[in-house]
């Protein structure tokens, strides 16, 4: 088994991508970026190696992080468990709620600071998240 996790994030705004990347790395793990949401689903079902992890903004365009995180939760083989972690600006409950209701496994609100980002990536690495049961309670990051 590999020490390291494949992160995939997938995410419009190109400094987001290479910042998420760059902590990534930092931490020992390996990153792979993706401009949209078809470019990620594309890799899911081609790449040998699949992530751990799926960080998935809401806002893109072509195909939006709801449409993504529902087509990942559609499969019918082992994509469908991987962990989504919504990473989005958006911090209105219905936004919230809504990636509740499709699956995700948690929601991290776009960082302010490097160590914010550090942190919360770091979180999503060391959750066992074939123990994590989302619900309202625990489903939203509290950056500190």
């Amino acid at each position: 088994m590999r020490e390291y996790k494949i992160m995939f994030f997938t995410d419009d705004d190109h400094d987001d991508l290479y910042l998420l990347k760059e902590v990534a790395e930092s931490l020992g793990h390996t990153a792979q970026i993706f401009h949209d949401g078809h470019e990620m689903l594309a890799a899911l079902n081609t790449e040998t190696e699949k992530p751990d992890l799926i960080f998935l903004d809401i806002n893109m365009p072509k195909i939006d992080g709801f449409q993504v995180l529902e087509k990942v939760r559609s499969y019918e083989d082992d994509l469908n468990a991987i962990p989504v972690i919504i990473h989005s600006g958006h911090t209105d409950d219905k936004y919230i709620e809504k990636c509740l209701e499709l699956g995700a496994n948690y929601y991290i609100p776009k960082a302010h600071s490097y160590n914010q980002l550090k942190s919360s990536i770091n979180y999503a690495l060391n959750t066992n998240w074939a123990a994590f049961k989302a619900d309202r309670e625990n489903f939203l990051h509290k950056h500190s």
